[in-house]
């Protein structure tokens, strides 16, 4: 399964690497 992610940053909290990351990590702990 592939699942592509492509955010934009976060007003000026977080990065767009930073969200890329989170939500990975996110997805990975739920598959």
């Amino acid at each position: 399964m592939k699942i592509v992610l492509a955010p934009d940053s976060f007003k000026e909290s977080l990065s767009a690497l930073e969200v890329a990351t989170a939500l990975e990590v996110g997805i990975r702990r739920v598959l």
